[in-house]
């Protein structure tokens, strides 16, 4: 598809269909890179489905909807940057993150969390998106980056390994506690947003105006640490997915009711694919 990508033109359904006609095309030109192309277009395979059932103007009504189309949209351009790439004269190296995975748990927790398609199946995806072999190798990419944050990382995956009665809930400290030590190790000074052109004091914060957002840490940290701008442009349009998560983990927290296992399990798990595209966008 070559129609300009935004969210007002192209439908959902529409935005993962441009993505897999553009890896397609790309996958023609880097034989190389021919396994990962496929697994994206195959992750995206196994989320059409939903796309394609889902109300959009529905979902598009709610906050975390809206952000969900945004996501798609940004993943769209991405992918079509990457098919320009493969069809100009001077071809680069391109760069892959874990869209593919972010596109997956942003499915699968759109689905539990924001509306229910009675006609998607979820497990092929589960399959794709929850690969303990994976969940090893970014345990070990944290560990080289971080000690602290390895360590969350690797008790998160053992908690979930363990026969708990409900070991969903039980990962909610820790994953939310390795998003915030993340942010702490890229951005370890508030003043440094506060020095940005774009930061300003926020005049509906009569207690505190000149604090710090997470949105505005999350915007510092990705213009500070990734310099691939394709892949800058999809972390930066995933940020209403990724504090709507946060969110969803700090419900959960506080709650002494007993929770939906499968809610509790789509939220951590979608927390854990934000935290592995910054690992592939910060190249660790």
């Amino acid at each position: 598809m070559d129609e300009e990508v935004n969210r007002g033109r192209i439908s959902p359904s529409g935005l993962v269909q441009s993505a897999r006609e553009d890896l397609t095309t790309a996958k023609k030109v880097y034989l190389s890179r021919v396994d990962e192309i496929d697994s994206w277009i195959n992750t995206l395979d196994a989320g059409k489905p939903y796309w394609d059932n889902v109300d959009e103007n529905a979902l598009a009504s709610t906050y975390s909807g809206g952000s969900a189309i945004d996501f798609l949209g940004a993943m769209a351009k991405q992918t079509k940057s990457i098919r320009n790439e493969a069809e100009g004269s001077n071809k680069g190296q391109i760069s892959f993150n874990s869209t593919a995975q972010v596109y997956g748990a942003i499915t699968l927790n759109a689905n539990v969390s924001i509306f229910h398609v009675d006609e998607f199946d979820p497990h092929p995806l589960k399959t794709i998106v929850n690969n303990p072999g994976r969940d090893a190798e970014y345990a070990r990419k944290f560990e080289a980056f971080d000690s602290e944050l390895g360590r969350l990382i690797r008790q998160i995956h053992q908690t979930f390994s363990r026969t708990t009665s409900h070991p969903s809930k039980s990962t909610v400290p820790d994953i939310r506690q390795a998003y915030d030590h993340l942010i702490r190790c890229l951005v370890p000074a508030d003043d440094d947003v506060r020095a940005q052109t774009w930061w300003n004091p926020s005049p509906k914060d009569k207690e505190d105006p000149n604090r710090v957002t997470r949105r505005q840490r999350y915007r510092y940290a990705a213009e500070k640490h990734v310099k691939d701008m394709s892949e800058r442009e999809t972390l930066l349009a995933g940020v209403d997915h990724a504090l709507k998560v946060y969110g969803d983990l700090n419900k959960l927290f506080h709650t002494e009711k007993l929770v939906d296992n499968d809610k509790a399990q789509a939220t951590t798990k979608a927390m854990l694919e934000v935290l592995y595209q910054w690992a592939d966008a910060l190249g660790l």
